[in-house]
Protein backbone atom coordinates (compact mmCIF):
# COMPACT_ATOMS: atom_id res chain seq x y z
CA UNK A 1 0.00 0.00 0.00
CA UNK A 2 1.48 3.15 -0.99
CA UNK A 3 0.05 6.48 1.45
CA UNK A 4 -0.27 9.52 0.55
CA UNK A 5 1.36 12.32 2.13
CA UNK A 6 -0.97 14.77 3.88
CA UNK A 7 0.05 18.18 5.48
CA UNK A 8 3.58 18.13 7.10
CA UNK A 9 3.22 18.53 10.92
CA UNK A 10 6.89 16.55 11.50
CA UNK A 11 8.92 15.05 8.76
CA UNK A 12 12.32 12.79 9.35
CA UNK A 13 12.40 12.65 12.79
CA UNK A 14 15.21 9.62 13.49
CA UNK A 15 13.91 6.88 15.84
CA UNK A 16 17.04 7.48 17.83
CA UNK A 17 15.13 10.40 19.69
CA UNK A 18 11.56 9.83 18.90
CA UNK A 19 9.59 6.95 21.09
CA UNK A 20 7.07 6.03 18.67
CA UNK A 21 4.96 4.61 21.52
CA UNK A 22 5.09 7.80 23.70
CA UNK A 23 4.27 9.66 20.22
CA UNK A 24 1.07 7.63 19.57
CA UNK A 25 -0.35 8.13 23.28
CA UNK A 26 0.17 12.33 22.91
CA UNK A 27 -1.58 12.22 19.33
CA UNK A 28 -3.88 10.20 21.05
CA UNK A 29 -4.88 12.94 23.86
CA UNK A 30 -4.59 15.92 21.73
CA UNK A 31 -7.55 14.55 19.50
CA UNK A 32 -4.73 14.20 16.62
CA UNK A 33 -6.32 13.48 13.05
CA UNK A 34 -4.15 12.25 10.52
CA UNK A 35 -1.33 9.49 10.00
CA UNK A 36 2.11 8.73 11.16
CA UNK A 37 4.69 6.98 8.66
CA UNK A 38 7.54 4.73 10.30
CA UNK A 39 10.25 3.71 7.86
CA UNK A 40 13.58 1.54 7.89
CA UNK A 41 15.83 0.09 4.70
CA UNK A 42 13.04 -2.17 3.62
CA UNK A 43 10.28 -1.59 6.06
CA UNK A 44 6.95 0.77 6.04
CA UNK A 45 4.46 1.53 8.74
CA UNK A 46 1.64 3.76 8.60
CA UNK A 47 -0.82 4.92 11.53
CA UNK A 48 -4.44 6.17 10.65
CA UNK A 49 -5.43 8.65 13.84
CA UNK A 50 -9.31 9.87 13.73
CA UNK A 51 -9.65 12.17 16.64
CA UNK A 52 -7.36 10.61 18.61
CA UNK A 53 -8.53 6.80 17.85
CA UNK A 54 -6.54 4.65 15.87
CA UNK A 55 -8.52 3.48 13.39
CA UNK A 56 -6.03 0.97 11.48
CA UNK A 57 -2.59 0.31 10.54
CA UNK A 58 -0.31 -1.40 8.32
CA UNK A 59 3.30 -2.66 8.84
CA UNK A 60 4.83 -3.87 5.36
CA UNK A 61 8.15 -5.65 4.79
CA UNK A 62 9.38 -7.25 1.43
CA UNK A 63 8.09 -10.26 2.28
CA UNK A 64 4.76 -9.78 4.82
CA UNK A 65 2.17 -7.25 5.44
CA UNK A 66 0.06 -6.87 8.73
CA UNK A 67 -2.36 -4.55 9.70
CA UNK A 68 -4.54 -4.03 12.99
CA UNK A 69 -3.05 -4.45 16.25
CA UNK A 70 -0.77 -6.94 14.93
CA UNK A 71 1.14 -3.67 12.73
CA UNK A 72 1.41 -1.74 15.90
CA UNK A 73 2.77 -4.32 17.93
CA UNK A 74 5.42 -5.03 14.77
CA UNK A 75 6.21 -1.26 14.47
CA UNK A 76 6.38 -0.52 18.34
CA UNK A 77 8.85 -2.83 18.20
CA UNK A 78 11.31 -1.93 15.11
CA UNK A 79 10.67 1.90 16.06
CA UNK A 80 13.16 1.03 19.16
CA UNK A 81 15.80 0.47 16.65
CA UNK A 82 18.15 3.13 15.47
CA UNK A 83 18.64 4.42 11.57
CA UNK A 84 14.29 4.75 11.45
CA UNK A 85 12.59 7.69 10.51
CA UNK A 86 9.52 9.02 11.59
CA UNK A 87 6.90 11.44 10.30
CA UNK A 88 3.76 13.17 11.22
CA UNK A 89 1.19 14.16 8.36
CA UNK A 90 -2.59 16.03 9.18
CA UNK A 91 -5.29 15.03 6.83
CA UNK A 92 -8.94 15.22 6.84
CA UNK A 93 -10.99 13.06 8.41
CA UNK A 94 -12.36 11.92 5.21
CA UNK A 95 -8.99 10.70 4.33
CA UNK A 96 -8.16 9.33 7.15
CA UNK A 97 -11.38 6.99 7.17
CA UNK A 98 -10.76 6.47 3.36
CA UNK A 99 -6.90 5.38 3.64
CA UNK A 100 -8.02 3.04 7.18
CA UNK A 101 -10.53 1.63 4.59
CA UNK A 102 -7.95 0.12 1.90
CA UNK A 103 -6.29 -1.58 4.86
CA UNK A 104 -9.70 -3.45 6.28
CA UNK A 105 -10.86 -3.37 2.76
CA UNK A 106 -11.75 -6.30 0.24
CA UNK A 107 -10.02 -6.02 -2.49
CA UNK A 108 -12.01 -5.97 -5.87
CA UNK A 109 -9.32 -5.39 -8.13
CA UNK A 110 -5.52 -5.23 -8.14
CA UNK A 111 -3.28 -3.93 -10.72
CA UNK A 112 -5.55 -2.73 -13.30
CA UNK A 113 -3.36 -0.88 -15.78
CA UNK A 114 -4.23 2.29 -17.23
CA UNK A 115 -3.43 1.13 -20.49
CA UNK A 116 -6.12 -1.10 -20.22
CA UNK A 117 -9.18 0.93 -17.96
CA UNK A 118 -10.45 4.77 -18.35
CA UNK A 119 -10.18 6.01 -14.24
CA UNK A 120 -12.98 8.46 -15.05
CA UNK A 121 -14.77 5.78 -16.60
CA UNK A 122 -14.11 3.20 -13.78
CA UNK A 123 -15.07 6.44 -10.87
CA UNK A 124 -18.39 6.73 -12.70
CA UNK A 125 -19.23 2.97 -12.84
CA UNK A 126 -18.54 2.70 -9.16
CA UNK A 127 -20.37 5.67 -8.29
CA UNK A 128 -23.59 4.20 -9.80
CA UNK A 129 -23.31 1.52 -6.72
CA UNK A 130 -25.11 4.30 -3.93
CA UNK A 131 -25.16 1.75 -0.78
CA UNK A 132 -21.33 1.11 -1.00
CA UNK A 133 -18.70 2.28 -0.36
CA UNK A 134 -15.37 2.29 -2.95
CA UNK A 135 -11.57 2.81 -2.33
CA UNK A 136 -9.34 3.00 -5.47
CA UNK A 137 -5.62 3.39 -4.78
CA UNK A 138 -3.89 5.09 -7.82
CA UNK A 139 0.28 4.86 -8.20
CA UNK A 140 1.35 6.77 -11.10
CA UNK A 141 4.32 5.45 -13.53
CA UNK A 142 7.57 6.20 -12.68
CA UNK A 143 6.95 7.14 -9.14
CA UNK A 144 5.31 10.58 -10.43
CA UNK A 145 2.29 10.13 -7.39
CA UNK A 146 0.23 7.96 -5.07
CA UNK A 147 -3.59 8.55 -4.61
CA UNK A 148 -6.66 7.59 -2.95
CA UNK A 149 -9.92 8.13 -4.61
CA UNK A 150 -12.61 7.43 -2.37
CA UNK A 151 -16.66 7.00 -3.06
CA UNK A 152 -19.46 7.31 -0.46
CA UNK A 153 -23.10 7.22 -1.50
CA UNK A 154 -22.19 7.44 -4.89
CA UNK A 155 -19.80 10.86 -4.42
CA UNK A 156 -16.24 11.08 -5.29
CA UNK A 157 -13.49 12.57 -3.32
CA UNK A 158 -9.80 11.85 -3.12
CA UNK A 159 -5.99 13.19 -2.08
CA UNK A 160 -3.08 12.95 -4.57
CA UNK A 161 0.40 13.49 -3.64
CA UNK A 162 2.51 14.38 -6.47
CA UNK A 163 5.98 13.23 -6.36
CA UNK A 164 7.40 17.09 -6.70
CA UNK A 165 4.12 19.44 -5.56
CA UNK A 166 1.88 19.88 -2.78
CA UNK A 167 -0.25 17.25 -1.74
CA UNK A 168 -3.90 18.28 -3.50
CA UNK A 169 -7.38 16.74 -2.12
CA UNK A 170 -10.88 17.38 -3.55
CA UNK A 171 -11.63 17.95 -6.77
CA UNK A 172 -7.88 19.59 -7.15
CA UNK A 173 -6.82 15.66 -6.46
CA UNK A 174 -9.28 13.89 -8.82
CA UNK A 175 -8.33 16.30 -11.87
CA UNK A 176 -4.88 16.00 -11.01
CA UNK A 177 -4.85 11.77 -10.86
CA UNK A 178 -6.95 11.63 -14.19
CA UNK A 179 -4.72 13.94 -15.86
CA UNK A 180 -1.62 11.86 -15.06
CA UNK A 181 -3.13 8.44 -15.39
CA UNK A 182 -4.03 10.02 -18.86
CA UNK A 183 -0.63 11.77 -19.86
CA UNK A 184 1.79 9.17 -18.11
CA UNK A 185 -0.06 6.05 -17.03
CA UNK A 186 -0.78 4.87 -13.18
CA UNK A 187 -2.22 1.44 -11.85
CA UNK A 188 -5.29 1.10 -10.05
CA UNK A 189 -6.13 -1.02 -6.85
CA UNK A 190 -10.17 -1.06 -6.01
CA UNK A 191 -11.37 -2.10 -2.40
CA UNK A 192 -14.57 -2.61 -1.21
CA UNK A 193 -15.82 -2.20 2.29
CA UNK A 194 -17.44 -6.29 2.76
CA UNK A 195 -21.39 -6.38 2.75
CA UNK A 196 -23.44 -8.97 3.24
CA UNK A 197 -25.07 -10.11 -0.08
CA UNK A 198 -28.29 -11.42 -0.06
CA UNK A 199 -28.34 -14.87 -2.78
CA UNK A 200 -31.22 -16.50 -4.12
CA UNK A 201 -32.16 -20.16 -3.80
CA UNK A 202 -30.50 -21.96 -6.46
CA UNK A 203 -33.51 -24.15 -8.16
CA UNK A 204 -32.43 -27.90 -7.28
CA UNK A 205 -29.77 -29.28 -5.56
CA UNK A 206 -27.31 -31.69 -7.22
CA UNK A 207 -25.34 -34.99 -6.49
CA UNK A 208 -22.17 -33.62 -7.45
CA UNK A 209 -21.44 -29.53 -6.84
CA UNK A 210 -21.54 -27.73 -10.21
CA UNK A 211 -18.71 -25.82 -11.52
CA UNK A 212 -21.73 -23.40 -12.53
CA UNK A 213 -23.93 -21.81 -9.71
CA UNK A 214 -26.98 -20.42 -12.02
CA UNK A 215 -29.40 -18.03 -9.66
CA UNK A 216 -32.51 -16.77 -11.70
CA UNK A 217 -35.35 -14.11 -10.43
CA UNK A 218 -36.70 -13.76 -13.03
CA UNK A 219 -38.29 -15.68 -16.36
CA UNK A 220 -36.71 -15.61 -19.40
CA UNK A 221 -38.27 -12.96 -21.76
CA UNK A 222 -38.31 -14.61 -24.98
CA UNK A 223 -39.40 -11.83 -27.25
CA UNK A 224 -36.29 -10.15 -26.25
CA UNK A 225 -33.86 -9.38 -29.34
CA UNK A 226 -30.69 -11.54 -29.11
CA UNK A 227 -28.02 -9.37 -27.44
CA UNK A 228 -25.10 -9.79 -30.11
CA UNK A 229 -24.71 -10.15 -33.64
CA UNK A 230 -22.08 -12.55 -35.27
CA UNK A 231 -18.49 -11.45 -36.91
CA UNK A 232 -18.19 -13.93 -39.41
CA UNK A 233 -19.59 -16.88 -37.70
CA UNK A 234 -17.46 -16.34 -34.73
CA UNK A 235 -20.26 -17.46 -32.11
CA UNK A 236 -23.45 -18.58 -33.79
CA UNK A 237 -25.67 -20.84 -31.92
CA UNK A 238 -28.38 -22.20 -34.62
CA UNK A 239 -30.79 -24.71 -33.06
CA UNK A 240 -33.54 -23.00 -30.96
CA UNK A 241 -32.23 -24.35 -27.32
CA UNK A 242 -33.99 -23.77 -23.70
CA UNK A 243 -32.12 -21.05 -22.08
CA UNK A 244 -31.78 -22.89 -19.06
CA UNK A 245 -30.89 -26.10 -20.87
CA UNK A 246 -28.24 -24.69 -23.38
CA UNK A 247 -26.17 -22.06 -20.16
CA UNK A 248 -24.69 -24.43 -17.89
CA UNK A 249 -23.38 -26.79 -20.43
CA UNK A 250 -21.31 -24.07 -22.15
CA UNK A 251 -20.38 -22.25 -19.49
CA UNK A 252 -18.62 -25.30 -18.30
CA UNK A 253 -17.21 -25.83 -22.04
CA UNK A 254 -16.31 -21.95 -22.03
CA UNK A 255 -14.62 -22.31 -18.39
CA UNK A 256 -12.17 -24.81 -20.23
CA UNK A 257 -11.39 -22.49 -22.82
CA UNK A 258 -10.51 -20.06 -20.57
CA UNK A 259 -8.23 -22.99 -18.70
CA UNK A 260 -6.70 -23.37 -21.65
CA UNK A 261 -5.65 -19.93 -22.30
CA UNK A 262 -4.67 -19.00 -18.79
CA UNK A 263 -2.78 -22.03 -19.25
CA UNK A 264 -0.91 -21.07 -22.51
CA UNK A 265 -0.50 -17.78 -21.04
CA UNK A 266 1.28 -19.08 -17.65
CA UNK A 267 3.72 -20.22 -19.34
CA UNK A 268 4.98 -16.98 -19.45
CA UNK A 269 3.45 -14.22 -17.51
CA UNK A 270 1.92 -16.13 -14.64
CA UNK A 271 -1.69 -16.74 -14.13
CA UNK A 272 -1.90 -13.33 -12.37
CA UNK A 273 -0.80 -12.14 -15.33
CA UNK A 274 -3.60 -13.34 -17.50
CA UNK A 275 -6.05 -12.31 -14.54
CA UNK A 276 -5.07 -9.15 -15.25
CA UNK A 277 -5.75 -8.83 -18.72
CA UNK A 278 -8.89 -11.05 -18.49
CA UNK A 279 -10.63 -8.19 -16.04
CA UNK A 280 -9.54 -5.55 -18.37
CA UNK A 281 -10.67 -7.29 -20.97
CA UNK A 282 -14.39 -7.64 -18.83
CA UNK A 283 -14.19 -3.77 -18.45
CA UNK A 284 -13.46 -2.79 -21.53
CA UNK A 285 -16.87 -4.83 -23.06
CA UNK A 286 -19.48 -4.10 -20.10
CA UNK A 287 -21.30 -1.47 -21.37
CA UNK A 288 -22.38 -3.61 -24.21
CA UNK A 289 -22.15 -6.80 -21.99
CA UNK A 290 -23.26 -6.16 -18.51
CA UNK A 291 -23.13 -9.39 -17.21
CA UNK A 292 -19.05 -9.52 -17.61
CA UNK A 293 -18.93 -6.00 -15.51
CA UNK A 294 -16.79 -7.02 -12.45
CA UNK A 295 -18.55 -5.24 -10.35
CA UNK A 296 -21.92 -6.74 -10.92
CA UNK A 297 -20.39 -10.20 -9.39
CA UNK A 298 -22.53 -12.37 -11.62
CA UNK A 299 -19.46 -13.38 -13.60
CA UNK A 300 -15.91 -14.78 -12.10
CA UNK A 301 -13.64 -17.03 -13.21
CA UNK A 302 -11.08 -18.31 -10.82
CA UNK A 303 -8.86 -21.73 -10.63
CA UNK A 304 -10.21 -22.83 -14.16
CA UNK A 305 -13.64 -22.48 -13.69
CA UNK A 306 -16.25 -19.98 -14.58
CA UNK A 307 -18.56 -18.84 -12.12
CA UNK A 308 -21.93 -17.36 -13.12
CA UNK A 309 -24.89 -15.67 -11.46
CA UNK A 310 -27.49 -14.03 -14.08
CA UNK A 311 -29.74 -14.55 -16.58
CA UNK A 312 -28.38 -14.23 -20.13
CA UNK A 313 -28.98 -16.01 -23.32
CA UNK A 314 -26.33 -18.54 -24.37
CA UNK A 315 -25.57 -16.30 -27.43
CA UNK A 316 -24.52 -13.18 -26.01
CA UNK A 317 -23.04 -15.39 -22.95
CA UNK A 318 -20.69 -16.41 -25.83
CA UNK A 319 -20.32 -13.35 -27.53
CA UNK A 320 -19.27 -11.30 -24.73
CA UNK A 321 -16.89 -13.97 -22.98
CA UNK A 322 -15.27 -14.31 -26.73
CA UNK A 323 -14.64 -10.04 -27.06
CA UNK A 324 -13.56 -10.59 -23.54
CA UNK A 325 -10.85 -13.20 -24.12
CA UNK A 326 -9.93 -11.24 -27.57
CA UNK A 327 -9.15 -7.78 -25.70
CA UNK A 328 -6.93 -10.16 -23.02
CA UNK A 329 -5.08 -11.89 -25.99
CA UNK A 330 -4.32 -8.95 -28.00
CA UNK A 331 -3.23 -6.80 -24.26
CA UNK A 332 -1.01 -10.04 -23.68
CA UNK A 333 0.11 -10.10 -27.17
CA UNK A 334 0.95 -6.42 -28.01
CA UNK A 335 3.23 -6.15 -25.10
CA UNK A 336 6.96 -7.25 -26.33
CA UNK A 337 6.61 -7.35 -30.04
CA UNK A 338 8.05 -11.13 -31.10
CA UNK A 339 7.67 -12.78 -27.52
CA UNK A 340 4.05 -11.76 -28.14
CA UNK A 341 3.64 -12.95 -31.37
CA UNK A 342 4.74 -16.09 -29.82
CA UNK A 343 2.78 -16.12 -26.96
CA UNK A 344 -0.69 -15.25 -29.04
CA UNK A 345 0.79 -18.53 -31.05
CA UNK A 346 0.54 -20.57 -28.16
CA UNK A 347 -2.82 -19.44 -27.04
CA UNK A 348 -4.15 -19.99 -30.80
CA UNK A 349 -2.43 -23.73 -30.66
CA UNK A 350 -3.94 -24.76 -27.18
CA UNK A 351 -6.90 -23.63 -28.35
CA UNK A 352 -6.88 -25.87 -31.64
CA UNK A 353 -5.88 -28.59 -29.93
CA UNK A 354 -8.69 -28.31 -27.20
CA UNK A 355 -11.09 -27.49 -30.28
CA UNK A 356 -9.60 -31.17 -32.00
CA UNK A 357 -10.54 -32.62 -28.69
CA UNK A 358 -13.76 -32.09 -27.89
CA UNK A 359 -14.73 -31.41 -31.62
CA UNK A 360 -18.83 -32.74 -31.01
CA UNK A 361 -19.19 -30.38 -28.11
CA UNK A 362 -18.12 -27.14 -29.71
CA UNK A 363 -20.21 -27.57 -32.64
CA UNK A 364 -22.99 -28.12 -31.23
CA UNK A 365 -22.79 -24.38 -29.83
CA UNK A 366 -21.06 -23.44 -33.19
CA UNK A 367 -18.20 -22.15 -31.18
CA UNK A 368 -15.18 -22.85 -33.99
CA UNK A 369 -15.15 -19.44 -34.68
CA UNK A 370 -14.91 -18.05 -31.71
CA UNK A 371 -11.71 -19.86 -30.86
CA UNK A 372 -10.49 -18.58 -33.65
CA UNK A 373 -11.31 -15.04 -32.92
CA UNK A 374 -9.98 -14.58 -29.78
CA UNK A 375 -6.35 -15.53 -30.69
CA UNK A 376 -6.71 -13.43 -33.82
CA UNK A 377 -4.39 -10.59 -32.86
CA UNK A 378 -4.01 -8.56 -36.18
CA UNK A 379 -2.01 -4.55 -36.01
CA UNK A 380 -5.12 -3.04 -35.66
CA UNK A 381 -5.14 -3.80 -32.18
CA UNK A 382 -2.45 -2.19 -31.40
CA UNK A 383 -4.74 0.82 -31.23
CA UNK A 384 -7.84 -0.94 -30.32
CA UNK A 385 -10.12 -3.89 -30.92
CA UNK A 386 -12.78 -3.98 -32.77
CA UNK A 387 -15.86 -6.26 -30.91
CA UNK A 388 -19.25 -7.29 -31.51
CA UNK A 389 -22.15 -4.95 -31.90
CA UNK A 390 -25.28 -5.24 -30.37
CA UNK A 391 -28.39 -5.05 -32.46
Amino acid sequence: MRVPKGKPVHENLGTSYVKVGALLADLQVRQFTGSVHIAFRGYDANVFIDAGSIIGAVEQTETTVRTGSDAIDGLLVRSEHRDGLVSIYEHAAATVEALAGIVDGQPVYEGLSSDFTDLDKLIRKLALDRHAVWYVEVVATEDLGVGVIYIHGGQPDGIYAPFDGSTLSGQAALKAMLEVSDAFGAVFNVYSVPVDIPVAAVAEPVMDPPKLSIVRTGGADESAPVAAKMIGDAVAIERPVANEEAISPLVLLLSDVVSTIEEAVGARDGANGFAIELRAGQLEVAERFPFLDPFAAEFEYHAGEIAFVGNVDPEEFAAGLAEALHVAVAGLSRRDGIEGDRLRQRVSEALTRLYDERKPEFDAFGLEGMLAFIADVDEADAEAVETVEHG
